[in-house]
């Protein structure tokens, strides 16, 4: 007798293990492609103020032109984590 509840609660949590997966995956594409947006905007704006900045003003071009990487790489680095934080283990069925 409790052996089709069972069953029915082992599909269930499979169901909406696959609901949440698909969620986060979606999520996931969406916050990535929102950084890479903001991080291609933040290079324009680097970008046009290099071009603009006033003679001798080399020193303070290269600081930012240095700098400029390291939103990239801590952005990954946010990824890569929120990547493996949103790898539940699936749940199985139990005989």
């Amino acid at each position: 007798m409790l052996q089709p509840s069972a069953e029915k609660a082992a599909a269930y949590s499979r169901h909406l293990y696959d609901i949440a997966a698909g969620t986060n995956a979606e999520v996931t594409k969406v916050a990535e492609a929102q950084m890479a947006d903001a991080q291609k905007k933040v290079l324009a704006v680097v970008d046009t103020a290099v071009k603009n900045a006033p003679a001798g003003s080399e020193n303070a071009v290269a600081l930012v032109k240095s700098a400029s990487p390291l939103p990239t790489t801590r952005s990954r680095s946010v990824q890569k984590a929120a990547r493996q934080a949103a790898k539940w283990p699936k749940p199985t069925s139990r005989p």
